[in-house]
């Protein structure tokens, strides 16, 4: 599990250096995921895989910063996660989201982060039409027909 929370964190910062935000002076990115409740070990391998990827490479990539601000959505809360996403995106002026572990959440945030054009990428919300609703959306995970299908077979 910890190599593919790596994976993810690459591709947030992939996301983050790319179209201009090389430019920036940092980098910040919002992670949205459940570190209380019955779901926190979600949350937890989330926060270990970007720290094992921090400590492997570093708090900055080609010398720009990246902070990463974490907000505990508490499991499948789409009214909390729309809200978290709000603030991070408004508040705490992040340019890039992360995690949603859940599909309810992702598809909360749908509008909100098309009309910001905010970068998501999806760490685990499975079902295979979130991406369709914002092209500001992109999941490193599989879908629900992914795995099923092949079980159905």
């Amino acid at each position: 599990m910890r190599s593919w929370s790596l994976r993810v964190f690459a591709a947030l910062l992939a996301c983050g250096l790319a179209g201009g935000a090389a430019a920036a002076q940092s980098v910040k990115i919002g992670v949205l995921a459940p570190f209380s409740g019955p779901f926190a070990r979600w949350g937890t391998q989330f926060r270990e895989g970007v720290a094992v990827w921090q400590k492997q490479h570093g708090k900055s990539v080609d010398g720009i910063p990246i902070e990463i601000v974490y907000r505990d959505t508490g499991g499948p809360n789409p009214a909390r996660a729309r809200q978290l996403a709000q603030e991070l995106i408004l508040h705490d002026q992040v340019q890039y989201l992360g995690g949603l572990v859940f599909t309810p959440n992702a598809l909360a945030i749908a509008d909100l982060i098309s009309e910001a054009k905010t970068p998501t990428v999806i760490f685990n919300a499975a079902t295979a039409v979130i991406t369709r609703k914002s092209h500001y959306f992109i999941r490193v995970s599989q879908t629900i027909p992914q795995v099923a299908e092949p079980i159905g077979e």
